[in-house]
């Protein structure tokens, strides 16, 4: 049984308030995505009741769920990342998508519900708190695209909760190549040259992004991570849509400059 309306608003309300500390104000016409009654409604939640509702629901539940402050508080940044998202999107003319994402079915909860908590569980134990706005574009992107169904929501939400932020950033500065000064050669063969810790480490990561297949070294072989060549690989399959839905290509462009940095 749901909780009445006027506790999932109080719900959303605390959440909201704390989650200020990292992402800030919301906007009157976000808010009207999460606030219930007729103050959500004139603000611009009468625009995607389906949406609306389920936000407000699953942030009621959360709240219940959380076990501390800072959960709490990485909660409600992110909802409040998801609602500036979603009504970026209705700003700009995009459609909420009309398919089943958010019915319910007999005995199973709608696609929109679980994808909603499977974020916001998600971001409850993340302590990478910089991946919070780009978990919040995630769940504000999929609301508009029907061409991702539940299954591949799920996916998407769980190679997010699984790569780092620095692996966020590897896969923008693979997109955008050209973008970036990269090493033009792998470290094997390379008579006195020795891999840092540190860039050992970023290459870790780079080569279990290419276990993961989410990027490609051009056919080549890689047994282990000195036979990477940075200028080669390029982000492919699943991980193209995940820059997308996250809109990793906003991540500062002074982080992204730090991490291609180990890159040369």
């Amino acid at each position: 049984m749901e909780p009445p309306e006027a506790d999932n608003s109080n719900a959303v309300d605390r959440l909201i308030g704390l989650g200020a500390e990292i992402a800030g104000g919301i906007g009157g016409a976000a808010m009207g995505l999460l606030v219930a009654g007729p103050a959500g409604a004139l603000l611009g939640g009468a625009a995607s009741p389906a949406l609306a509702h389920t936000l407000r629901l699953v942030a009621a539940e959360s709240v219940k769920r959380a076990l501390g402050r800072r959960e709490r508080t990485r909660i409600g940044a992110t909802l409040v990342f998801a609602a500036q998202k979603i009504q970026e999107n209705l700003d700009t003319g995009r459609q909420i998508r009309q398919d089943e994402f958010f019915q319910e079915q007999p005995g199973k909860r709608s696609s929109a519900y679980e994808v909603a908590e499977g974020v916001l569980v998600a971001v409850q134990r993340e302590h990478e708190e910089s991946k919070l706005r780009y978990y919040g574009n995630l769940l504000g992107n999929l609301a508009f695209h029907p061409e991702f169904d539940r299954a591949q929501c799920n996916v998407l939400i769980r190679l997010a909760q699984q790569l780092s932020h620095r692996q966020l950033c590897l896969l923008v500065i693979f997109s955008n190549r050209q973008r970036f000064v990269l090493r033009g050669h792998p470290y094997r063969g390379r008579q006195g040259t020795q891999m840092s810790l540190v860039v050992a480490s970023v290459f870790q990561e780079i080569m279990d992004l290419f276990l993961r297949q989410l990027i490609d070294s051009g056919g080549r072989v890689i047994p282990d991570v000195t036979y990477l060549n940075p200028a080669t690989l390029k982000v492919r399959g699943i991980g193209a849509p995940l820059c997308d839905l996250m809109e990793l290509w906003t991540v500062p462009a002074s982080e992204l400059e730090s991490v291609a940095a180990l890159l040369r």
